[in-house]
């Protein structure tokens, strides 16, 4: 899901950072690169404006990929648990932060903002930290959350980031 309003679904999002709202990484013993800390604390600031008081971890790209891909957006993901409440979705139980997507939407780190949320970045992110691999993650915006709109037909788009990352790599 994308969440900049400016960003196209069917865009390539590159991930710089993630932070986890899982509790993956809440189980490893892991020592913050000092960017991690400062982001951290970011992040544990932005939130504390809204009432927010969540655990989360954050986490860093491993490696240095050169994915000069066009129509790519590099920026912070956002790795939430679940498709339901924590993705803003209602479903017969009310959700404890419904302007939580608009919250993360306005998180500024440097020159990035939060550019999508997914499932599982900042754990491949820190799991390959811990476990010295290199990895990236890049994603198609199926949805911009912020514009409302959805791309209809994704395997096209899919298809060729699938490519032009291989190219990379």
């Amino acid at each position: 899901g994308i969440l900049q309003e400016n960003i196209p679904v069917g865009a390539f999002l590159l991930s710089k950072y993630s932070v986890g709202f899982d509790a993956l990484m809440h189980f490893y013993a892991r020592t913050e690169t000092y960017e991690e800390y400062t982001l951290k604390n970011a992040v544990d600031g932005h939130f504390k404006n809204y009432g927010i008081d969540l655990p989360f971890y954050v986490s860093s790209s491993q490696g240095n990929f050169d994915f000069d891909i066009p129509e790519r957006h590099q920026g912070i993901t956002i790795t939430l648990p679940g498709f339901y409440g924590p993705q803003g979705r209602n479903l017969h139980a009310a959700i404890k932060f419904p302007d939580f997507l608009n919250n993360l939407n306005t998180l500024q780190f440097g020159e990035l903002n939060v550019v999508n949320f997914e499932m599982e970045c900042s754990g491949v992110f820190a799991m390959s930290a811990l476990l010295g691999h290199e990895c990236a993650t890049v994603c198609v915006g199926l949805a911009n959350r912020i514009t409302g709109q959805f791309i209809k037909d994704p395997a096209d788009r899919m298809q060729k980031l699938i490519e032009e990352t291989l190219e990379v790599i």
